[in-house]
């Protein structure tokens, strides 16, 4: 049995775990909800429009994101590129050599476009290791970003990150929440799961909302 943890998603992609506790980040006290699925969860919900415009009014917005992306750059250039892809990708179809050379031809429009993909489609591709070689009429980079993307693996690394995208040249969580939102769309949901810390009596910020839940449940207040 796990760790107890709460989990941020965006779109069910994963953003950030965090374990034995939390924090609230964008989300805010009046995003609570507890949802009747097969076993209740404890989350705090808002819309990507809603959170886009949170993290905008914060100062966190696409310039400030293309602004980290470009000093990531300088930071994964100062490491080592190939070393920098060899260390957070686990398997998958190209070398840290293709990664690498990969990530020196690409734009900050071709990892979003990556990103997206990957938020998609949820999947890993682990084929045989290919040429880098465009067979789809994108450039060739951005199906070696997809799969530097669906093979990144979270542990410690010289450069460290907020968030769980490890591979993506972006190190804060709120940069790194302005990329995916920029690649879903207005309605999608962005959640902050607490519902293990809750059942593990590890905070009791939904208390007031689990009494009102059960009460209603419990019929007493039924019109």
């Amino acid at each position: 049995m796990g760790m107890p943890s709460a989990f941020i998603t965006i779109n069910g992609y994963g953003l950030k775990t965090t374990r034995l506790g939390y924090r609230r980040w964008r989300f805010k006290r009046e995003d609570r909800a507890i949802r009747p699925m097969d076993r209740r969860e404890y989350v705090y919900v808002t819309s990507a429009a809603v959170m886009r415009k949170r993290l905008a009014e914060a100062g966190y917005d696409r310039t400030a994101l293309e602004m980290e992306y470009l000093r990531t750059l300088q930071k994964i250039s100062a490491e080592g590129t190939a070393s920098y892809f060899d260390v957070r990708c686990c398997i998958g179809r190209y070398t840290s050599a293709q990664r690498a050379e990969a990530c020196r031809r690409a734009s900050l429009n071709d990892w979003l476009f990556a990103l997206k993909e990957n938020i998609t489609n949820r999947k890993a591709r682990f084929l045989n290791p290919a040429e880098l070689v465009d067979e789809s009429g994108r450039p060739a980079e951005v199906d070696v970003l997809i799969d530097t993307l669906a093979c990144s693996e979270s542990t410690i690394y010289p450069i460290k990150t907020e968030h769980l995208q490890n591979a993506f040249p972006c190190a804060s969580l709120d940069c790194m929440a302005v990329a995916m939102l920029e690649v879903v769309p207005d309605s999608a949901e962005c959640i902050l799961d607490v519902t293990d810390l809750v059942n593990h009596e590890l905070v009791y910020c939904f208390d007031d909302l689990r009494l009102e839940d059960e009460t209603i449940g419990d019929g007493r207040y039924e019109i």
